[in-house]
């Protein structure tokens, strides 16, 4: 009754989980765009992007809505630059983050173990690498899949997320690098003291 999923090259996800556990810390420029099911809307925002192993992250936005999300991997602190009162702090743990979502911070992990693996008929440029339909295989967490395009380089360069709550998110990665020697004190409370 049900048409048949295709299903990956497995030596593509080998490469894949392969490229992810090779790097130690990682930075990109990317590109959001939300699509808000309840008001028919498209928010697009831009930023940096960085992650060391361990799970430790930082996200800037930037622009009129600047705001940056850091992560020591057991502590995440939100704030808007130069708003002192906006600091807010919460667990890292799977209440605020999906564990699929940590699994991917820390280098998309066993792709089979988190997710059913398909092949992604989202992406134009099929050319580019690998587009692969993941949906998690734990219930109750904050999406209902992702669909991720792998460049040649088997490193992510688009996402798309689609929300339980009917919303669509796309990011696009540019500018990737790897191993560049990321400090820890990026990953860290913003009101710790320095040095």
């Amino acid at each position: 009754l049900f048409a048949q999923e295709p299903a990956p090259d497995p030596q593509a996800i080998e490469a894949i989980e392969s490229a992810y556990r090779s790097f130690t810390d990682l930075t990109a420029d990317f590109t959001q765009s939300t699509e808000i099911a309840l008001v028919s809307k498209t928010v697009v925002k831009r930023g940096i992007f960085q992650f060391k192993k361990d799970g430790k992250l930082r996200i800037e936005y930037q622009g009129q809505d600047a705001k940056h999300y850091v992560s020591d991997g057991s502590t995440i602190w939100t704030y808007i630059p130069g708003d002192e009162g906006s600091l807010q702090s919460y667990a890292a743990d799977d209440r605020n983050i999906p564990k699929e979502a940590l699994s991917f911070m820390n280098g998309f992990g066993k792709l089979t173990k988190e997710f059913r693996v398909s092949v992604s008929g989202a992406f134009s440029r099929k050319d580019a690498g690998t587009a692969l339909h993941l949906i998690p295989v734990k219930k109750g967490t904050h999406y209902e899949s992702l669909d991720a395009l792998f460049g040649p380089d088997h490193m992510l360069a688009e996402l798309i997320v689609k929300n339980t709550s009917g919303n669509v998110t796309r990011y696009s990665f540019k500018n990737l690098r790897k191993d560049t020697g990321l400090p820890d004190g990026g990953f860290v409370d913003p009101e710790a003291p320095k040095g």
